[in-house]
């Protein structure tokens, strides 16, 4: 159950509660109230747990793109090593090689650039996705403690009135 969910029980057991006589106050079960405050404390660590999957999801995108970008650097440049050892003109040709080479390296460069590009983008959609998660938590633990309160004054001002 959620936490709005949890909340909304919570009001229909103070709006289901028997009235006393001649005062505003009402009587409530305290055990199905504690069960239901427990269910709360339940509802919230999992809403937290979730946050921190979002999070650890992050990590394993961004650690996963540095490992592709790795992994296409060190193609690249066995590649270009490949082509001087295969190669009879390159081996006479010192100049050639080293454009080969030039050529490898300006090659991963640019994969390493992209990469390093694609990773602070997934990054930045990452924090921005968990900013949002948190954003919404935030807002619905919000939402609760105001019921919360609510309940509380309403049970204060019943109590108030029937002393």
């Amino acid at each position: 159950m959620d936490t709005l969910e949890l909340i909304s029980r919570l009001e229909q057991i103070v709006g289901g509660a028997s009235k006393m006589p001649l005062t505003s106050k009402v009587i409530v079960d305290s055990r199905l109230v504690l069960e239901v405050v427990d269910q709360l404390r339940a509802a919230v660590p999992q809403d937290m747990r979730d946050a921190a999957q979002i999070l650890e999801k992050r990590e394993g995108i961004i650690n996963q793109a540095l490992l592709d970008a790795r992994k296409v650097k060190s193609s690249a440049d066995q590649e270009s090593k490949a082509k001087v050892d295969q190669s009879e003109v390159v081996k006479m040709s010192q100049k050639k090689s080293d454009e080969i080479s030039t050529d490898a390296q300006r090659k991963a460069d640019k994969i390493l650039a992209d990469a390093q590009r694609q990773v602070e983008s997934m990054r930045n959609d990452a924090d921005r996705y968990a900013l949002d998660v948190l954003s919404k938590l935030e807002a619905q633990l919000n939402a609760q403690l105001n019921a919360a309160r609510r309940g509380i004054e309403q049970l204060e001002q019943t109590a108030q009135a029937a002393a």
